[in-house]
């Protein structure tokens, strides 16, 4: 039979994953209709032997790899991929992470019984893959729903009063045709919605029609870059509006939304783009870039003042105050881990316990008044690298 679906997988520099994503897509589709799926994998100028192990794979899967001359990005390798697809239909998967082929077997053949269905949006789910534990992304209170050819205004609406990310899908590759290039101006896939729902119809399916699991750390062991996600969702905001904004002026020009609806609508992307600022937030504590969280802090109060309790907010103040004195005294120290004594507030040992870096090793709240920070030597505390942060050292 001729393929009916393409897995496109854009690979960079990851060989180990890229063998073992091969490996379990071939292991798959041995229970699936033979010559159901292909491969197209595009190689985006990697340096490791990634071209060695496209060169070995033998599964039951027919693999199709393109390698690029020059690295042309993350994004333009992905829609490379789709523009290059040959079947009816096409899903993405990242070089690590993982696609059910069962699932996506039977999206599609449910999209093959109604042609006027251009794209299924899915959930996705997050696994750690040193301990199996499994975690639903978004849409996880959206049942199935379908927006119909020109719906755009309902469409936004169900976006923004639900934080999706319309990342993970299963397109009709005829869908695909005339997308515009990926910018950083506007996020692509906020873009793309409304383009292909303003041709076809679309569906935001279900948490039971999950197909996609984006591994939160590799089973492997491996991971030579972070994940995209994780790196967007750092400083990516003002892409995200920007792609909203798009969205929201592609619904204004087909009469689907008035001039009345803009003020309702732009403080939804506020709160958009606030929930993202809180997953920086979050993911800044764990890194200890506890300033960029601070900072990040204020701006979420501003739009979601319940994410940000008073507690946390002085927790996150002081954080950022030590951190500002370590770089200011201690530069060199950064790396090694600190001992803290004073009245910090209890808020602060929390913050630690959910957050802790390597920085802090203890805190004493006994003694004395000041708080003050000493540096771990090998034999312990150093007498000479003691310091005392002041809160009002900060911008605000």
């Amino acid at each position: 039979m001729n393929s009916k679906v393409t897995i496109c997988v854009p690979t960079f520099n990851r060989a180990g994953m890229l063998s073992f994503l091969l490996d379990d897509l071939s292991r798959q589709a041995t229970m699936l209709p033979e010559g159901y799926f292909k491969i197209l994998v595009s190689d985006n100028c990697s340096e490791d032997n990634t071209q060695t192990v496209l060169a070995a794979y033998s599964g039951s899967i027919p693999v199709e790899s393109i390698r690029q001359e020059h690295n042309i990005g993350g994004y333009s390798n992905v829609l490379y991929c789709y523009r290059s697809a040959r079947t009816p239909f096409v899903v993405y998967c990242a070089d690590d992470d993982k696609i059910d082929l069962k699932m996506v077997v039977r999206i599609v053949d449910q999209m093959e019984l109604d042609d006027t269905v251009g794209a299924v949006y899915s959930p996705w789910m997050l696994e750690r893959g040193s301990t199996g534990q499994r975690l639903l992304s978004y849409f996880n209170t959206i049942p199935t729903t379908r927006f119909r050819k020109g719906e755009l205004q309902r469409a936004l609406e169900t976006i923004l009063d639900n934080n999706l990310f319309p990342e993970i899908a299963i397109y009709r590759t005829s869908a695909l045709a005339g997308l515009p290039p990926h910018t950083k101006t506007a996020f692509w896939y906020f873009v793309s919605l409304p383009k292909i729902l303003s041709r076809w119809d679309i569906v935001i399916a279900s948490k039971d029609n999950c197909f996609y699991t984006s591994f939160l750390d590799h089973p492997t062991g491996r991971r030579s870059q972070e994940q995209a996600g994780n790196v967007e969702a750092m400083t990516s905001w003002d892409t995200y509006r920007g792609g909203i904004e798009v969205f929201i002026g592609a619904a204004q020009d087909r009469g689907n939304a008035k001039r009345s609806d803009l003020v309702k609508y732009l403080l939804k992307v506020d709160e958009f783009v606030a929930h993202r600022q809180l997953v920086a937030m979050r993911a800044s504590c764990k890194r200890g870039s506890y300033v960029d969280a601070y900072y990040l802090a204020l701006r979420i109060k501003v739009h979601l003042p319940e994410e940000v309790p008073v507690g946390l907010h002085r927790a996150l103040l002081v954080a950022a105050s030590i951190e500002t004195c370590m770089r200011r005294e201690h530069p060199t120290m950064m790396n090694r881990a600190a001992h803290l004594v004073g009245p910090f507030p209890r808020s602060f040992a929390t913050l630690l316990n959910e957050h802790g870096h390597t920085w802090f090793v203890s805190a004493d709240h006994r003694a004395p008044d000041t708080p003050r920070i000493g540096w771990t030597q090998d034999d312990g505390i150093d007498a000479d690298a003691w310091a005392e942060p002041h809160m009002d050292q900060l911008v605000i």
